[in-house]
This record gives C-alpha cells, structure tokens and sequence, in this order.
C-alpha cells in the first residue's frame, strides 16, 4: 500500500531535522575558526608594528592628506580617520627604530635611557628652530614640534624598554608658559628617571625635596641663545613632584589607541587629566635679542611636498641617511611659499646629516 501525502510529510520533517542537526556542529566549527582568525588578524593589525614598506606606501600616497599644515583642525569622520593613521604610524615607525638598536648586554637603566635619547634628538627640532604654525600630524613623525610631541616621541621609543613611561605636565598662567616632559621608573635604582629633549641640550634628571638633580646634560656647551632656552626648563624640572600626569605610554598602537579610548570614557577627554590654569608664572619673558616661541609662519598646505618630506623623514629616522640628505634637499630647493615649515625643517635636517656625527 502507497503512503499517503501525512506520512510522507512526517518523514521529510524527520529527515529535515536530521540534517539540520548533523549540519550545526559543523556550522559552530567554522564560525569558531573565523572568529579565532578575526582575533588572530586584529592582534597582528593592532599589535604588532606596520611593516616599513607599508608605512613607505602611506607616506608616498597620503602624506599630503595627513599633514594639515597651517589649516583647518581634525574634526568630523575624515580628522578621527588622520589621527588614528598618525598614531598608528608613530607607534610603528618608533617600534622599527626600537627594533634597529638593540640594547647591549649589562646596560644599566641610566646608560640605556642615553643611548635612546641619543638615537632620537637629532631627528627632532623645536618651534625656536623653526617658527612655525602647528603642524596637525604626529610630532614624531614630522620631526617638529613642542615639548609635548618631542618628549612623547622619546617616550614612545622608551615603552619598549621599560614597563612604565609616563608624561608629565607643569601648568603656568598662560597658553605656552607651561612644559611637558616624561619619566620612566628605573627599576635599578628605584626611582623615577626624568627626561627632557625639548631644548638644544638633553637632559636627565631625578626629583628630590630641594629641586632637579641633574644626572647627564648633552652636550654640555651650548650657545648663548640655546643655554637661555635650557635653563628656562629648570624651574619646571624643579616642580617635577607637582606635576601632573598626562599620559601613559605604551608600547604599541593596540595597547596605546585603547589606553587612549579608556582615558574619553573616563575623563572624557583622550588625555589622562586635562591642563587646569595655574596662576604661577614659571617661563621669564622672552629677551628681545631671543627669538619668539611662537611665530606663525606657515600658511599654505602643499600635500606633494608634505608627501615627499614624509618620506625623507622615514628614511631618516631609519638611517638611510643619503636617500634622507637628498629628499630634504630637493624639499629644501622646491620653489614655492619660503614660509613652509617643511621646507625649512628640510634645511635644518639637510644640515645637520651635513655635519659629523657628535661623540659623546
């Protein structure tokens, strides 16, 4: 006898849940595997540092749209999208850097903390060297900058030798009458070594109860003008214990962009504590032989020389030294705006890969 239409629908359902239930285990195994290959994927992306021919290929083909030179500010979707490709960048090339000097066997704390800051302060100059508007992109990048992108800079470099790199800020009265500089704790001595690279002169010091105790200032001659500007960093190394922390360092660009992210929710801002005004007056007046800290001097973005001066900057701080010396001078020759903060940092760097290296 045929079955009818009833029996043969109660065995196709039947045999449906069979199927079904033979296809789940399979189904959860794979999407277990792609979410381990998703995890996989973003730790390479966000924790380990962009290979140097990609940060190459974002300088050549985006270094105009990440400099915003004298311009508008980082603001809507196309802003968060530059700051995120500076950091990334910055945390990347500093970890190439970092992975281009290794530390020598028995290096104490003090003699490390040298060696680093020897590597990094020739490849930065300050708003005196170069009068300048900001520059919206990262300073370790650029090469130019304030206190606070210089230090942070040799800080970046830092987090990969020691677990605690900070930033510490020093309030005054008035906008560019306060210093940022960084420290990080020795574990040797057991104390905090503070650093500063803003000046001509680096300079590394501990805190104690009657001010800074300078441990090493190199080099130990400076010119008038630049000794004026070192000794201006003293009362704030000074106040060094009534600082304020401003960011902790990390070592790479998932652990910092997350830090970072943690610090919004928290304060609201990115930054682990906002500047407040301070009533205390802690840089003297500029002499009026000195030149000003801040002269607006950059007006216009030209993105193929903010292109090619990216470039010459990676192959500097990755010691490519001729390529560096002859894409600064091509920059340094460009007709154009003589006003252009790249261009005039393309002078100073071109002279100074022109000059024998120092010895310490």
């Amino acid at each position: 006898m045929l079955p009818n239409n009833d029996d043969l629908a109660h065995d196709m359902v039947i045999i449906k849940d069979a199927l079904v239930a033979t296809k789940r285990p399979k189904l959860k195994r794979t999407y277990i595997i792609i979410g381990l290959l998703l995890i996989l994927l973003g730790w390479q992306i966000l924790f380990r540092p962009l290979p140097k021919p990609v940060l190459y290929f974002i300088a050549e083909h985006a270094g105009g749209w990440m400099i915003n030179q004298g311009g508008g500010r980082y603001t809507g979707a196309q802003g968060s999208a530059k700051r995120l490709v500076n950091l990334w960048m910055e945390q990347s090339v500093m970890a190439q850097v970092h992975d281009g000097m290794p530390a020598q066997a028995k290096m104490t704390d003090l003699a490390l903390l040298k060696q680093r800051l020897l590597r990094i302060h020739p490849l930065m100059i300050n708003q005196m060297d170069v009068p300048h508007e900001e520059i919206l992109s990262s300073n370790a990048l650029t090469g130019v900058g304030k206190c606070t992108g210089l230090n942070m800079a040799a800080a970046q470099l830092l987090a990969h030798d020691f677990d605690r790199v900070e930033m510490i800020a020093i309030d005054g009265d008035r906008p560019d009458s306060g210093h940022t500089f960084a420290r990080l704790w020795s574990p040797q001595i057991k104390d905090w070594l503070y650093f500063d690279i803003w000046t001509a002169q680096i300079q590394i010091f501990r805190s104690s109860s009657k001010g800074a105790i300078y441990l090493w200032r190199y080099p130990a001659k400076l010119s008038p003008v630049e000794q004026v500007y070192a000794s201006r960093t003293k009362p704030m190394h000074d106040r060094a214990p009534h600082g304020h922390l401003r960011l902790k360092l990390q070592n790479s660009f998932g652990a910092y962009f997350l830090y970072r992210l943690g610090n919004m929710v928290d304060h609201g801002s990115t930054w682990e504590k906002e500047v407040p005004p301070n009533t205390e007056l802690l840089f003297i007046a500029p002499e009026p032989k000195l030149p000003p800290l801040v002269k607006s001097k950059l007006t216009v973005n030209q993105s193929a020389l903010s292109a090619a001066y990216l470039t010459a900057r990676l192959d500097h701080v990755f010691g490519e030294n001729a390529r560096a010396k002859n894409g600064y001078s091509v920059i340094a020759a460009a007709s154009g705006p003589a006003g252009s903060t790249v261009v005039a940092a393309s002078k100073i760097f071109e002279r100074r890969l022109s000059m024998p290296a120092p010895v310490n």
